[in-house]
């Protein structure tokens, strides 16, 4: 078991008085997480899952939005520290801003993972982030149902957790 942990997953925002941050620890075998918890710090909810065992928000179950169509989902994103990689993926965004509901950035991957699993957002996708940004989270928004890819050569480092209705034609848009 490797223990990925992430003291502080929204750095900007506590550098900023930005109130969305969160701690998470994820067990990761193999390079796959296998379990994970994440606390919003400041409303001090607390996510947790592992394999098989559904996802839970403060102890009760919670399962991801099924979305119907991709027009009506509301997307989260973030965006890499590098210029360069932050300009391809805000045309990437911008290029989305017309297949979606709406796109936020909250400034915590931990955090928006969550809150696609617990059904407050239908979609994450962001590029350039760590495994201590997304180790736990994705545990949890997997174990609440959604589709889950994380970072490998052949997405170009994204991660993109979305209902599984909407896998397909999100993916199609940002990859």
């Amino acid at each position: 078991i490797e223990w990925v942990i992430d003291p502080l997953d929204g750095t900007v925002n506590f550098t900023y008085g930005v109130p969305i941050t969160a701690v998470s620890v994820a067990a990761v075998v193999d390079g796959r997480p296998t379990a994970g918890a994440v606390v919003d710090v400041r409303v001090g909810e607390t996510f947790s899952a592992h394999v098989s065992g559904g996802a839970r928000l403060d102890g009760r179950a919670i399962h991801c939005r099924t979305a119907a169509r991709l027009d009506l989902a509301l997307v989260a994103t973030g965006f890499s520290y590098s210029a360069d990689l932050r300009r391809s993926h805000g045309r990437t965004v911008a290029e989305l801003l017309g297949q979606v509901r709406d796109v936020r950035a909250f400034g915590s991957a931990a955090i928006h993972l969550c809150w696609v699993a617990a059904g407050r957002l239908d979609a994450y996708i962001e590029r350039d982030i760590k495994p201590w940004d997304y180790a736990a989270g994705s545990i949890i928004a997997r174990e609440a149902g959604a589709d889950v890819e994380l970072p490998c050569p052949e997405n170009a480092d994204l991660v993109l957790a979305v209902h599984p209705g909407l896998f397909d034609e999100l993916r199609a848009l940002v990859v």
